[in-house]
């Protein structure tokens, strides 16, 4: 009998009981390793092709095919589950990981609090691990004491909040933090942006739990490290299965191309914490400053350095401010402006239907973008300065960049 003669049912026998002993034990008690040129794709999931194959053929002729007796390459094993009607494809490329160990204190919790609502993250001065370094995702995880021996660590429960890291490392001006705020000076420089996308509780860090150990033990050192991100790369399938981002997020299968999330279909985190803790649900948007009064300065600076920057352009302007807030002319040419402040990483800012529907209905539209504003209060007000400028041409939100945050509920008549 040969190999070609495993079926379908077969396959998904295979599947089946890889699915019920794990992976690793699958691999393991088979004799066969990781796949490295193909995997298989069912259900949202993904199986070693020629392991699957090899333990297929058990249901086909009684025994399964040692690693040795067959090829499972393009073209042997892979053209033929194709043609059961199987996706095989390459693999996608490790996901890097920022490892991030926050304290259980007060200001440290205060300062996660407020990270996560303004999408941003940072540290005291720059660690050698991070030059030239790029990564994918943030794990903020918080709730395990880092000072213990790593068996004792493997034993221990965390939250891990899972963010998107947006954009690259940038030297800040402006304090941010409510710990920078209060004592009116910059103690975390070195930001970046995030994109909370879930929070997994009482998660544990040792085999049971969803990180590998090596990635795990990053968050220990991170603690020990004053809490300076440690990089790691792995697989994320099992993180992303259980933290509900399996089906809004993409690896891509090219080390050079950037992953791919859905922010509509992402569980997200609750914006505002209950009893210290956050709660799994929809998030609410980049945060709200809560002064208005300071709140309209940092939107009037924004507004300022706009202005500024199309007037320097060439460009008549108008402040308008509803539905879009400045009309530029240039002779015939007209481009209408969305302006948005932050003292934080601006890596997401808030829109009204109205401000999408706009950006949508014309063609040039721009989205100027001012970030990491110094704002200091000066007697009954405040005094701005300083930012970081991200403009976005010709801009029209796509709709897998935009989440719901709100809705109005019409209340039925009795």
């Amino acid at each position: 009998m040969s190999y070609t003669d495993v079926t379908k049912a077969d396959v998904l026998a295979a599947m089946a009981e890889c699915d019920n002993r794990g992976r690793s034990a699958f691999l393991a008690d088979y004799g066969f390793h990781p796949a490295r040129g193909y995997e298989l794709v069912h259900n949202g999931h993904r199986y070693d092709s020629k392991a699957i194959f090899g333990v297929a053929h058990k249901f086909t002729a009684g025994r399964p095919l040692t690693a040795g007796e067959f090829s499972g390459g393009l073209h042997a094993v892979v053209p033929h589950l194709r043609g059961l009607g199987f996706t095989v494809e390459a693999p996608p490329r490790p996901a890097t990981f920022l490892m991030v160990h926050v304290p259980q204190g007060k200001p440290a919790q205060r300062n996660l609090e407020h990270g996560l609502e303004t999408r941003t993250w940072g540290f005291p001065q720059v660690h050698e691990d991070f030059a030239g370094s790029s990564f994918d995702f943030v794990i903020l995880a918080t709730g395990a004491a880092p000072r213990v021996q790593a068996q004792d660590w493997f034993h221990s429960t965390a939250t891990l909040y899972i963010c998107q890291a947006v954009g690259g490392f940038y030297e800040a001006a402006a304090p941010h933090w409510p710990d920078e705020v209060e004592e009116k000076r910059v103690k975390y420089p070195l930001r970046f942006g995030i994109e909370p996308l879930a929070v997994l509780e009482d998660t544990p860090l040792g085999s049971t739990g969803p990180l590998p150990a090596h990635a795990s033990d990053k968050i220990r050192l991170s603690g020990t490290d004053r809490g300076l991100g440690k990089l790691t790369s792995f697989d994320p399938t099992s993180l992303f299965v259980v933290a509900g981002l399996h089906d809004a997020v993409t690896l891509p299968t090219d080390p050079a191309a950037p992953v791919q999330v859905r922010v509509r279909d992402v569980p997200g985190v609750d914006e505002v914490p209950s009893r210290g803790t956050r709660r799994r649900g929809r998030q609410s948007g980049p945060g709200r400053v809560a002064d208005p009064a300071k709140r309209m300065a940092i939107e009037q600076h924004a507004m300022k350095l706009a202005q500024e920057h199309y007037l320097a352009e060439g460009w008549e302007v108008e402040v308008l401010g509803k539905p879009y807030d400045l009309r530029c002319r240039r002779g015939e040419q007209e481009r209408r402006v969305e302006v948005k402040g932050t003292t934080g990483a601006g890596s997401s800012v808030e829109l009204t239907i109205n401000e999408v529907d706009h950006a949508r209905g014309y063609v040039s539209m721009d989205l100027f973008v001012v970030s990491d504003i110094v704002v200091e209060r000066v007697g009954d007000g405040y005094q701005t300065s300083a930012g970081r400028i991200r403009l976005l041409s010709d801009w029209t939100p796509a709709e897998e960049h935009l989440r719901a945050v709100r809705f109005e509920y019409q209340v039925p008549a009795r």
